[in-house]
């Protein structure tokens, strides 16, 4: 199994929430353009009882994938992120080295909650 799987928690701005929207829909049509075939899933969803809350779902066919899906949305990320807070990571499959590495020291330095489980086994 080769998958990367992405759930991030995520806590938008006081009055951003429209303006977070937007850039939701933005990233969600950048990754049809540039990610195809490497992207499985790339869904947004808000909180029903607090919509300061979002929660991301990510599926990546592999290692390589989340990385370029990284390279992509990087910039992007950095320039919109007084919209939204990362409060959780959790990241579900196998990581290259330096991806776990990056990973753990991003989260470190930003103070997110951050988990990597490996693969173990399915049923199927």
């Amino acid at each position: 199994m080769s998958e990367i799987r992405v759930t991030a928690l995520l806590r938008v701005a006081d009055g951003m929430l429209e303006a977070f929207k937007e850039f939701c829909s933005t990233l969600v049509e950048k990754v049809r353009e540039d990610e195809v075939g490497n992207t499985i899933t790339y869904n947004f969803y808000l909180d029903e009882s607090d919509s300061a809350i979002c929660l991301v779902q990510e599926v990546f066919v592999d290692a390589k994938a989340f990385s370029k899906h990284g390279d992509n949305m990087s910039a992007m990320g950095q320039t919109h992120e007084h919209l939204f807070r990362v409060e959780r990571l959790d990241i579900c499959g196998q990581l290259l080295l330096e991806q776990a590495r990056a990973m753990r020291e991003y989260a470190k330095a930003a103070d997110i909650k951050y988990t990597n489980f490996n693969y173990i086994c399915a049923t199927i």
